[in-house]
């Protein structure tokens, strides 16, 4: 299952680089989900733990604090909700870290991974930061 998502830096009518930049990082998470993916899938989890959620992690921190820059400098209406969605991810995501650490279930793991980062990641950049995205280049 590859993610694909039309988010190329050409995409951008207005040529901005926040926005191409906000449009390389959504492609680069998206690659990271796929590599996540696979590691769940060939049960290679502890070394998903350490290698891919962490540098997800990152990746997705470095790409909200762009995303509500921009939002910020556009006066972006929907700005609330869409921060809102981002800490609330974070702190779901603050949990799985720490269910890695702790050697948890495998499988609950597993499970947990899948529902609160893959999905919710995919989700959110194939809707929410689409609208955004849209409405950051009809500026």
């Amino acid at each position: 299952m590859t993610n694909q998502l039309n988010t190329s830096s050409q995409s951008s009518k207005s040529g901005s680089p926040d926005l191409c930049e906000i449009e390389k990082k959504h492609q680069e998470i998206m690659a990271m989900i796929d590599n996540l993916i696979l590691a769940l899938r060939n049960d290679k989890l502890e070394n998903a733990m350490d290698k891919h959620i962490r540098e997800l992690g990152g990746k997705v921190l470095d790409c909200f604090d762009r995303e509500e820059k921009c939002m910020i400098n556009s006066k972006y209406t929907d700005y609330d909700a869409h921060k809102g969605e981002h800490i609330k991810f974070l702190k779901n995501f603050a949990v799985l870290k720490r269910l890695c650490e702790d050697e948890g279930s495998l499988d609950q793991l597993s499970v947990a991974i899948r529902n609160q980062v893959v999905e919710w990641l995919t989700n959110h950049i194939t809707s929410v930061d689409k609208n955004m995205l849209n409405y950051l280049k009809s500026r």
